[in-house]
């Protein structure tokens, strides 16, 4: 949410991962309605704009431990690892 609460980001992923533009793209074209469902749910001064993102950290967190458990970079950590830094 914004400071105003105005605007609120919605991050996504979709469960597998599949189509995940394709559900963004689908939850942007139908802002308006959603935010009339969720203005009669819950109560707010304001209902603030939508913003759909989708959310890329799975992916993000995988590439970093993919990059982690290379064998030259375990080499690495270890060397340091020893030598206390």
């Amino acid at each position: 949410m914004s400071t105003d609460v105005k605007t609120a980001r919605v991050f996504l992923l979709p469960l597998g991962g599949k189509s995940a533009q394709e559900a963004v793209g689908y939850l942007n074209e139908n802002k308006p309605k959603i935010r009339s469902l969720l203005a009669k749910k819950i109560y707010l001064k304001y209902m603030p704009h939508l913003i759909f993102i989708l959310d890329d950290r799975f992916h993000k967190s995988d590439r970093i431990n993919s990059i982690l458990s290379n064998d030259k970079v375990q080499k690495d950590l270890d060397i340091s690892s020893e030598d206390g830094s």
